[in-house]
């Protein structure tokens, strides 16, 4: 989302929260398998899934470090396409070797060979560009994005 500079920003609301045991308390209505964005905390920010739901207690997946924290939590919208496209990445990433050095060689001095496709580099933005196109922006919209 960072690289596309699109968090898919349904609402955002602002306040001090308490992150504890991976709970948040929140105002606005959120759904479980949902995604949420953490932003100006000092421990917590980014992106996080909601699994469950309760009397506006929100319970995400990921292992949050406790805090209290003045800053925004915000509603994301984003699409199953999109998100299938992460997981694709994520598999790309790990079938490829920790280096994207191939060969090297020290004859007369040092020399190595990287991966290529078409002569090119390949990195998972090279492999994805067409999928991930439709996703990018200019601007985040986080301040457009609608204030409960």
């Amino acid at each position: 989302m960072k690289y596309l500079n699109n968090y898919f920003f349904n609402f955002k609301e602002y306040g001090e929260y308490s992150i504890l045991n991976n709970t948040i308390e929140v105002r606005g209505k959120y759904l479980a398998g949902q995604y949420i964005l953490i932003k100006d905390s000092i421990l917590n920010d980014g992106v996080y899934k909601i699994t469950k739901v309760e009397n506006n207690i929100i319970t995400l997946e990921e292992e949050l470090n406790t805090e209290l924290f003045t800053g925004y939590i915000c509603s994301l919208s984003v699409p199953r396409d999109f998100i299938k496209t992460c997981e694709e990445i994520k598999k790309f990433n790990e079938k490829q070797v920790k280096t994207d050095i191939i060969s090297e060689s020290f004859p007369m001095g040092y020399s190595y060979s990287k991966t290529t496709v078409n002569g090119q580099l390949t990195t998972w933005k090279d492999v994805f560009s067409i999928e991930l196109s439709p996703y990018r922006k200019i601007y985040d919209d986080f301040r457009r994005c609608k204030s409960i």
